[in-house]
């Protein structure tokens, strides 16, 4: 639906995902990254977050889920991406950021950074574009 809002274009896609919706979306990407396990949800760019530019994670429990796994591969960081123009790859990256639990909406240390990444990004795709 995303995709359609924006005129069916491959935008380049910024993800800021809390707790629990940060395994969400780390377990969405990694099956849109393996499409050969069948759990891929779809053939464009932008749902299978090859234009994944940004990733702002934050009070993630990733490592939990981990536990059980004999190897742990992680998703493609975002900047991998080979859809992505050279601007928006010079900035794209992966934030984690960590202080108590429900603190986020009033921590500068995490609001300014995450702020920033997305201007970046926006910014970038409007210069590559």
């Amino acid at each position: 639906m995303l995709r359609a809002n924006l005129g069916g274009v491959d935008a380049p896609l910024v993800v800021v995902a809390h707790s629990l919706g940060s395994v969400i979306v780390s377990d969405y990407a990694w099956d849109a990254q393996h499409p050969e396990t069948g759990r891929s949800k779809g053939d464009d760019d932008f749902v299978c977050m090859r234009t994944l530019a940004g990733l702002v994670t934050f009070g993630s429990n990733i490592p939990l889920f981990t536990l059980a796994l004999p190897r742990v591969i992680a998703i493609a960081p975002p900047r991998s991406s080979p859809r992505l123009s050279d601007a928006v790859r010079a900035v794209a990256r992966w934030e984690n950021f960590y202080v108590s639990h429900t603190a986020y909406w009033s921590d500068r240390d995490f609001l300014g950074p995450a702020a920033r990444l997305i201007g970046a990004v926006a910014l970038a795709a409007r210069r590559g574009a």
